[in-house]
């Protein structure tokens, strides 16, 4: 007699094909592949590093370059300022008496005043004014302007040479107004009186001294030339064995200040204090000047187009060289550029130029940038032609490997494959032919004592019969699929789930309760064939039926059609099981693939029924997929095209 419960059949061992095909692989890999990618990734992590190397540097080059060019304009400017500063106080008027000038015997100097060279010599450049302004002196005064002469370009015709004067002669008195508003404001914010303070509570400051008679002459009154002839011996006699004055003059300090136009203008301003003389000496009247505090400040305008344009570009041409570039205020570029290395500096930074607007700053950037694109595509040509060889070599490896990891990985598909079905099918049909063989020797050998005995055992025959019949029909019927041309039409989805439904509503000869459906009215028409969608339906309900078959108390299957957003006809069956691992989702339309491991699985099947519904949805030219139900389950959703004339 042959038993009811049949072993589970193990599964079969590799094969020996595989295990020489993975062999094979392996020492493909170890040999070939691993060696050329190790010794490529070491010849292209040199290469690359050499060529960051490279790329590092130069932001420390063109830093270097911009301190450079920082260091060239601060020394011209500071030459230019020192030169300034170098100035005695007395030059900055129309003439003056020079250290070394004799007096004779009656205290009277015996040469004549210097007229200034500001007021007669070429401007330098960088300077357009001189100025001096003696605050102690009484009445309303205007500040001393000198301007010297420009430069006068050669070849002037004669109206151009007096458009060019007239032009210097308002832009002297515009200078002239500038200059007088500046001292104003400085005075009104820090009173001339508070002045000598700097000087005197300055402990390093103990001044240089003069000799009387020198600061006497260029301090006293230059409108009455007899005063001072009459008066210098006096004074003389007066001072005794006093022989000098000191003189604190301080430091040239640049200060960035708008006109009334609101340009904004350079200017450098310094203050000279001069010593009085002690209270007791009598002094004369042409040089009261020196019997008390005497505060000068002095300095000159600079040229805010020179320093902040054409200095830069003539340091910049002196110390970059063509290679680098350097951008001023005022020129346009696009600094976002992934084509320059750049460093910037300001010039009134760098100076310490006292601004009365925080927002002039961004008026003396100076941008140093060098463009590495030639850099950049010599090294990607050398790197190109070095790795060239090694690429296509990597390449061919590669694609070696690929396709030989692909052949194994297919034979080893194919051969579990095989083994899930020979499994499957061995399952599939030992337990039916058990079955069907235990019952008709039990009715061959009396027994069925009564005719219900007999006509169950018929029954258990019939059921095991028909399962087997359905094994066949469904290897049939996907050997049929494969070698089918569908030609799908439109038509209604509708329509054809109606066709199935009485199909789907029994099982095992009975009505079956444990499905509903769902049906969306006024769809637009798909692509279909009424089989194909029969085939759809009935392997995925059996398929939900095998695997999540519903309970007394949970929801049942659902078959449902509907339209998605995008207008997209979707025929969905939805159940209530343990669900599918997102791992397994892409394989289980593969053709014999079950979940699970078939030497302990408890379900009957061959895995073809989820192939089929691939099969049957490849045919109709549609789109299947599976997704987790909200609150347990899964959705097997078919996606149907539609209508050429509803694309259109």
């Amino acid at each position: 007699m042959v038993q009811l419960s049949q072993a589970a059949t193990p599964a079969p061992h590799p094969t020996r094909a595989i295990r020489t095909d993975r062999r094979a692989l392996l020492l493909y890999t170890v040999l070939v592949l691993v060696p050329a990618l190790v010794l490529g990734g070491l010849l292209f992590s040199q290469l690359l590093s050499s060529h960051s190397n490279q790329l590092a540097q130069l932001p420390r080059e063109v830093r270097d370059s911009a301190a450079r060019l920082r260091s060239g304009i601060e020394s011209r400017l500071r030459d230019l300022i020192a030169r300034e500063d170098a100035r005695e106080f007395y030059h900055y008027h129309q003439d003056y008496w020079e250290k070394g000038t004799i007096l004779g015997a009656e205290g009277r100097p015996t040469l004549a005043p210097i007229t200034s060279n500001l007021a007669l010599k070429l401007r330098p450049p960088g300077v357009l004014a001189w100025f001096s302004w003696n605050l102690t002196q009484e009445g309303d005064q205007e500040p001393l302007l000198l301007r010297g002469r420009p430069q006068v370009p050669h070849g002037l015709t004669s109206e151009q040479e007096v458009d060019l004067w007239s032009a210097e002669a308002m832009r002297g008195l515009d200078q002239q107004d500038f200059v007088r508003d500046v001292l104003m404001w400085h005075e009104s914010q820090q009173p001339f009186e508070a002045f000598s303070d700097e000087f005197h509570g300055a402990e390093t400051s103990v001044g240089e001294p003069f000799p009387i008679e020198l600061l006497a002459l260029n301090l006293g009154s230059r409108r009455d030339p007899a005063c001072l002839n009459a008066d210098i011996g006096l004074l003389r006699r007066s001072i005794g064995d006093l022989q000098t004055l000191r003189v604190h003059t301080g430091p040239l300090r640049l200060e960035g200040r708008h006109d009334k136009q609101g340009q904004l203008r350079l200017i450098a301003i310094r203050k000279v204090f001069v010593e009085p003389l002690p209270a007791l000496i009598p002094i004369p009247t042409c040089f009261a000047g020196l019997g008390q505090d005497t505060i000068l400040v002095q300095g000159f305008e600079l040229d805010s187009e020179w320093f902040l344009n054409e200095l830069p570009n003539a340091e910049a041409l002196r110390i970059l060289g063509p290679s680098i570039k350097m951008f001023g205020p005022k020129d346009k570029w696009d600094k976002g550029s992934a084509d320059y290395v750049t460093s910037r500096f300001n010039l009134f930074e760098e100076l310490d130029v006292a601004l009365d607007d925080e927002l002039d700053f961004e008026k003396a950037w100076v941008e140093v940038a060098f463009p590495s694109s030639e850099l950049r595509r010599r090294l990607r040509t050398t790197l190109a032609s070095l790795l060239g060889v090694g690429t296509i070599m990597i390449i061919s490896l590669v694609v070696g490997v690929r396709l030989l990891r692909s052949s194994v990985q297919k034979s080893q598909e194919r051969a579990r494959r095989t083994e899930n079905f020979v499994a499957a099918v061995t399952h599939e049909l030992r337990t039916p032919l058990a079955s069907v063989k235990l019952y008709s020797e039990m009715l061959r050998d009396g027994w069925a004592d009564n005719e219900q005995k007999r006509a169950d055992y018929l029954q258990r025959i019939v059921r095991e019969t028909n399962r087997l019949d359905t094994l066949v029909d469904g290897l049939l019927e996907s050997r049929r699929l494969a070698d089918m041309e569908a030609t799908p039409e439109p038509g209604s989805l509708n329509e054809a789930v109606q066709a199935t439904m009485p199909e789907l509503k029994m099982t095992d000869g009975t009505e079956a309760t444990d499905i509903t459906f769902n049906l969306q009215e006024d769809l637009p028409p798909v692509l279909m064939e009424e089989g194909a969608v029969r085939g759809i339906l009935v392997n995925l309900v059996e398929n939900a039926r095998k695997y999540a078959p519903v309970e007394k108390g949970t929801a049942p299957l659902e078959v449902r059609t509907s339209l998605d957003r995008r207008g997209r006809v979707l025929l969905e069956v939805a159940d209530r099981g343990p669900g599918i691992p997102s791992s397994e989702r892409g394989r289980i339309f593969d053709a014999f693939y079950r979940v699970g491991d078939e030497s302990t699985r408890t379900t009957h099947g061959t895995g073809l029924g989820l192939h089929l519904v691939q099969m049957h949805v490849d045919a109709i030219r549609a789109r299947v997929r599976v997704t987790p139900r909200k609150g347990g389950g899964s959705i097997f959703q078919v996606t149907l095209r539609s209508t050429p004339s509803k694309i259109s």
